[in-house]
């Protein structure tokens, strides 16, 4: 009895120290009320432990604007649900710029035909960055290194001489978060130089 007792205490102990050590979370919802909690999952819902209720919470992505994960050191993530180009399927995706058009970046496992399985003391499958642009979750497109040029081409039209700069390779693919920002800064310029 003593033995079992002892056992419940330390159960309870190591549950609530990993709960304590869990990344924070915070979601905008689409109805801009801000939900917090710990991070649970997120892959095709969101899973909170939510703080206010002290109950799990599961969001579809219909339901959620934006969250933000806050690292221990301070440091916070912040994604979207991106519908994905070829699937259809909404997935969570990091937001790496943001503004009129945003840059989001998704983490996908690399497939190695060599050998498909784990690299040797691997414990997750390596990954690689796969980058979307898109004025909206819904209107997200896939950015490669083939059809980058082409696609920022169509939308960065309003700002002709980032149009010009990157026909004539002054960027890179490896450039996107700067190209980027500096569309947003161009496009908010015009905007208020038309508005005045």
């Amino acid at each position: 009895m003593l033995y079992k007792k002892m056992l419940l205490c330390c159960a309870f102990f190591i549950n609530g120290f990993f709960a304590a050590q869990g990344y924070n979370c915070t979601v905008i919802t689409n109805g801009r009320d801000t939900l917090t909690g710990k991070f649970i999952r997120a892959d095709q819902t969101l899973t909170i432990h939510h703080t206010f209720t002290n109950r799990r919470l599961v969001l579809e992505p219909h339901q959620i604007h934006e969250f933000a994960i806050t690292h221990p050191d301070g440091t916070q993530d912040v994604y979207h649900f991106i519908a994905d180009p070829k699937t259809g399927r909404f997935k969570p995706m990091r937001r790496l710029i943001d503004g009129e058009l945003k840059l989001f970046e998704d983490r996908v496992p690399t497939a190695n035909a060599v050998n498909p399985g784990l690299p040797k003391g691997a414990s997750r499958p390596p990954q690689r960055s796969v980058f979307y642009v898109a004025t909206y979750s819904e209107d997200a497109v896939e950015l490669n290194s083939q059809n980058w040029k082409e696609m920022l081409s169509e939308h960065l039209g309003d700002c002709p001489t980032l149009v010009e700069n990157l026909q004539q390779k002054k960027y890179q693919f490896r450039d996107l978060p700067a190209l980027i920002a500096a569309y947003n800064v161009c496009h908010q310029r015009e905007l208020t130089d038309n508005s005045e």
